[in-house]
């Protein structure tokens, strides 16, 4: 296998399928990765160089371990041996962020993944609202909550003003096309 190959959507599924993935964390995922690839498509457009298949990939395999300690850091370990690199950096991101301002793949998955709670979609601050309220008497817990959150924010932030258009207007199914049909999602037409 090629380094720098990346899973197909068909390929992410069987590995989901192959690991167990329970039915709820795969309709997260998907729903995840629709979010993603709008994100993506419209930064396309606004001139970002983005790798859309690997925003694909991450999206869809970003919650491969989910379940175990570190889920992010297993699940990269996962896909590294199994020769996809690209998409173990991505996977392995998805819970913390080390944003510098630059919109990547990586960046992508990140805020996909924060505007979706379970299999619906959510602002930032509705994704955050339950772990802000778990964490208020763990200054360590909490202080880790909201570098998440900020860092959401930031990436959203750079996305508008890259796009020039609201987040919500980009996330909408009726923004317009995604770069990759629904079809893509495992014949499952996910709607936000």
């Amino acid at each position: 296998m090629a380094k720098n190959k990346i899973p197909a959507c068909a390929e992410c599924e069987a590995i989901l399928a192959d690991h167990s993935v329970e039915p709820a964390i795969v309709r997260h995922s998907r729903l995840v990765a629709e979010v993603a690839q709008r994100i993506a498509f419209a930064l396309v457009h606004g001139g970002v160089a983005l790798n859309e298949d690997l925003v694909l990939a991450g999206a869809l395999l970003h919650d491969l371990a989910k379940g175990q300690p570190e889920h992010a850091s297993v699940g990269a370990t996962i896909l590294r041996s199994m020769d996809f690199p690209q998409a173990a950096t991505v996977v392995s991101s998805h819970t913390d962020l080390d944003f510098d301002g630059r919109l990547d793949e990586s960046a992508v998955v990140y805020l996909a993944d924060k505007l979706v709670s379970g299999e619906r979609p959510v602002t930032i601050d509705q994704k955050f609202e339950a772990a802000l309220r778990r964490s208020s008497d763990d200054p360590v817990a909490l202080e880790a909550v909201q570098n998440r959150m900020a860092t959401a924010k930031a990436v959203a932030l750079a996305v508008e003003t890259r796009v020039g258009a609201a987040l919500a207007s980009v996330v909408n199914e009726d923004s317009g096309p995604l770069s990759k049909p629904d079809a893509s999602l495992s014949g499952e037409a996910v709607k936000s």
